[in-house]
């Protein structure tokens, strides 16, 4: 099949997003960790800490839009600023303990490993393909097309409105 040069832009730009959402995530949780002092191995470090940094994430895109004031710029800089301080704290981030993973037996790290790359790929393809639903085109998309064009939260009132949002609304 024939992609053009403006798709291949869009994946590009998605891909970039979604690599500097990621970075930035993994940062803020590495870094909230390690001031808390939790103690875990550097697998677990990372792990566990994509997952409280998307928590911190979330909180920080939150307060943004509520202040009015998302735009590429803020988000932009918080990704270069999150790569830049994990690689100059890179060794202070992650804790010196090996993770125990290296005790796991070959056959089970391959059959995690291919769990992953078969879930991987399908997740990816999924989340690459268009939305297609008019309940995701119009009201889970058009809401944060709606933000995203106020740069934060605005006010709306329509027969939606008592619905709670959903997860998408986060980033």
């Amino acid at each position: 099949s024939h992609v053009t040069l403006q798709t291949k832009m869009v994946v590009f730009w998605i891909l970039l997003g979604w690599i500097a959402c990621v970075v930035t995530a993994i940062a803020l949780g590495l870094l909230l960790l390690r001031l808390l002092r939790v103690s875990l191995g550097r697998l677990e470090a990372i792990c566990l800490g994509f997952v409280a940094g998307s928590a911190v994430l979330s909180c920080a895109v939150f307060a943004v839009a509520a202040l009015g004031i998302a735009r590429k710029g803020v988000f932009l800089s918080w990704s270069v600023l999150a790569l830049a301080a994990s690689l100059y704290f890179w060794r202070w981030l992650l804790p010196a303990v090996p993770s125990p993973g290296a005790r796991i037996a070959i056959g089970w790290k391959l059959l995690f490993a291919a769990a992953i790359l078969a879930y991987g790929n399908l997740y990816f393809h999924q989340a690459l393909s268009p939305e297609m639903s008019s309940d995701g085109m119009m009201y889970h998309l058009g809401l944060v097309n709606l933000f995203n064009r106020a740069h934060g939260l605005v006010r709306y009132v329509d027969i939606y409105t008592g619905f709670p949002d959903g997860v998408e609304m986060l980033y």
